[in-house]
């Protein structure tokens, strides 16, 4: 990132993502132990399925445990994941922007109103950035939110990307195929980058990946792409500090 550092800019880089248990799982536990107490469990990705079934069979609960229980699944693989373990799936999600989900929810339930008598469980991971919990709390939902895993070995690293972005602390970002989104998503829990990226502009490194971003809710200004140095060239010509 010599280029950009050249020219003045302060370069962060994205954390590696390193999925792994989280240091502390008691709110899972209890979540895990009280089942009873819910409606619906959600599950927002693969990972969360993942670790959710591995703290529950270390406490000793049978998958027929779940059977009283509902189901929400987000995306495919997560469904698939699901269903792999023998779990039904009474509601899959197929959208990742928070309305559109919600929306989903309330055509399954049948009316607006029925969210305000229902108990949720939602498994994600560790400084999540997901917000469908407050959404469903806003429509009256009790949500009790369980952390199952976290995204990288250096919880410090995410933190501080988190306050830099929320606090206004980053003016551009660069993203140069899909699957750098990606892994943004996956280290904050979270396919809507829209509200995560708000007052930043992002860059991507052609028209093909600026469409992509449109995927995670984001507004993406195309620059040529090439090297580094083209980038960084394009980025100085394109948003002139």
């Amino acid at each position: 990132m010599d280029a950009f550092e050249n020219g003045g800019a302060r370069v962060i880089s994205w954390p590696t993502v390193e999925i792994g248990q989280a240091s502390n799982v008691m709110a899972l536990d209890e979540a895990i132990d009280n089942l009873f107490g819910y409606d619906w469990i959600v599950f927002r990705n693969f990972h969360a399925v993942e670790y959710f079934l591995r703290r529950f069979y270390q406490l000793g609960h049978q998958i027929s445990e779940l059977d009283d229980l509902q189901i929400w699944a987000l995306g495919t693989s997560t469904t698939e994941k699901l269903e792999a373990s023998q779990i039904h799936v009474d509601l899959i999600g197929s959208s990742h922007q928070v309305k559109s989900l919600v929306n989903e929810l309330e055509n399954f339930l049948g009316s607006h109103d029925s969210l305000a008598a229902m108990n949720f469980l939602v498994a994600r991971a560790l400084h999540s950035c997901e917000t469908l919990s407050e959404k469903l709390e806003e429509l009256g939902a009790r949500v009790d939110v369980a952390v199952a895993y976290r995204t990288v070995a250096n919880d410090s690293a995410l933190v501080q990307l988190k306050a830099l972005l929320g606090g206004g602390g980053v003016d551009c970002a660069v993203f140069r195929s899909a699957k750098e989104m990606e892994a943004v998503a996956e280290l904050f829990d979270t396919a809507d980058l829209s509200l995560l990226f708000r007052d930043v502009i992002v860059a991507a490194a052609d028209e093909t990946v600026a469409r992509q971003a449109a995927w995670f809710g984001l507004e993406a200004r195309s620059v040529p792409s090439g090297t580094i140095a083209t980038i960084a060239d394009a980025i100085s010509d394109y948003f002139p500090t």
